[in-house]
């Protein structure tokens, strides 16, 4: 059994234990952390849907990722064919000097 979901038998059987009881003074403390408990379950699975996200927004992400990628590719090569090519203006500058 999960620790953080109480089947649904056992709230039956704590509810009816305290409706034989009503004169119990923990009874509106009881009842008000069952509301409680309802709440928290209803933010927590609104929670878990607002961060599931949908197929769309997951689609999105992925193409982000891939154009991403293709311009850290293309600044990449761009660094690279520069830094050759001044490498190679310096080596044919110099070239001029000691002839």
């Amino acid at each position: 059994m999960s620790h953080d979901m109480v089947p649904s038998v056992e709230l039956q059987s704590i509810s009816n234990k305290t409706e034989k009881a009503p004169l119990d003074p923990l009874e509106p403390a009881l009842d008000e952390l069952r509301k409680l408990s309802k709440d928290l379950m209803a933010i927590r699975l609104h929670m878990d849907k607002h961060f599931q996200g949908n197929d769309s927004s997951k689609e999105w992400l992925m193409i982000g990722i891939v154009i991403d990628r293709l311009l850290f590719a293309t600044y990449i090569l761009f660094i690279s064919l520069s830094f050759i090519a001044i490498i190679r203006i310096w080596i044919w500058n110099n070239s001029f000097h000691h002839d």
